[in-house]
Parts: structure tokens; C-alpha cells; sequence
């Protein structure tokens, strides 16, 4: 069976704002990023949604909240579309970031390094990991006779995402929203679209 989903990334937060890693801090949306969502859920209003799964992360709810205000539909929590666990990265500013780990990201980056989907910030999860609990929400999750899936989740999670089953990384801004298509039984996403 095909069913469609809808992806999206929660809107800005104050960490977002002023540049600092998230990860598995659990930071509300800010003024923005409500806006962001309300503007999001115009833009998607006449999307037919069976069934919201929301990141169990306060900005990710909140984001899914005030989208379903035109859905009506249950919402259900996950920690399976929580953003990557940044580690030891968490809470400080991105480019300190940058400097602290120049060399390991720079491995992490590089595509021609076979091994970059097994390496992390000291304490954090590597793409590898993040894919796994993205193929066990995608692939073990029994979404009944569901068709039509809205998913709120984050960035990177959704950066993974797209890197394993698109094969183009795609950075998204707060409150993008990617389509894609799964067969559920050759487990196979297809047919990407940012809206």
C-alpha cells in the first residue's frame, strides 16, 4: 500500500534564533516559530491528514498543535522523530561547534569517506543511528488503514531523511514541509517534494 507523508520541521526557537545546537534540549517555540506554524498550517490547510505523529520534543508538539487546529486529528507522541542527539555539542553556539570538532565534521562531511555515517560528536548519534529509528518508525509502525501522515519533527532527523532515501541532503528552514511516498511493502520512499 502507498501512503503519503508530510514532513516537517518545527518552528524557530530562541536557540535557533541565536545560533546555539538543540539536539535533545527540549526548547519552546518562540513568537516566530508560532507564527511560523500558523502560516504553515494556511499553506496546508487543504491537505487531506488521517493522523498526526509529533517528536515528543516541547517545539515539535507545539508546532503540531497549532497546525491540527485545522486537522482535528489525534496526535501522537514519538521519540522516534526526535532530533539527533548532538552530545556533547548541545547548548553551545554553532561555530564554537566548528571549531571544537573541525576534524571530526569535516569527516562527517566528506562524502568520499566511507565511514562517515558511523561517526559522531563525542556522546552523540551517528546518521547511521538516526536512519535505524527512522526505518523503525517508518517500517514497524502499524499506521492501520491510515493513508494521509502528517509528521512533526526536526532538521537533522529530516536531513537524514532525505540523505539515505533521496540521495541529496537537504537543508531545511523552520516549518518546510517535505511530501514523500512509502510502499509499505517493498519499504521504499519515493516521489520527494518540498512544498
Amino acid at each position: 500500500m502507498i501512503k503519503n507523508f508530510y514532513i516537517i520541521r518545527h518552528g524557530e526557537t530562541d536557540f535557533n534564533k541565536i545560533g546555539r545546537v538543540q539536539g535533545r534540549l527540549d526548547i519552546p517555540l518562540n513568537d516566530i516559530g508560532m507564527d511560523q506554524a500558523s502560516e504553515l498550517r494556511n499553506k496546508i490547510k487543504n491537505i487531506n491528514i488521517d493522523i498526526i505523529f509529533s517528536s515528543d520534543l516541547k517545539r515539535a508538539i507545539s508546532t503540531a498543535k497549532i497546525i491540527n487546529q485545522v486537522f482535528n486529528k489525534e496526535i501522537i507522541l514519538t521519540s522516534l522523530l526526535k532530533e539527533v542527539d548532538f552530545g556533547d555539542a548541545e547548548g553551545k553556539d554553532r561555530y564554537e561547534v566548528r571549531n571544537i570538532y573541525k576534524d571530526l565534521l569535516n569527516q562527517i562531511d566528506d562524502d568520499k569517506n566511507e565511514n562517515r555515517h558511523d561517526i559522531s560528536i563525542p556522546n552523540g548519534e551517528t546518521r547511521r543511528q538516526v536512519k535505524q529509528r527512522i526505518d523503525k518508525f517508518l517500517f514497524e509502525s502499524d499506521f492501520k488503514e491510515f493513508k494521509n501522515i502528517l509528521l512533526s519533527s526536526h532538521g537533522a532527523l529530516m536531513n537524514t531523511l532525505t540523505l539515505f532515501y533521496s540521495d541529496k541532503e537537504i537543508k531545511f528552514k523552520n516549518c518546510d514541509c517535505l511530501r514523500f511516498k512509502l510502499d509499505t511493502k517493498n519499504k521504499r520512499l519515493f516521489d520527494f517534494e518540498l512544498l
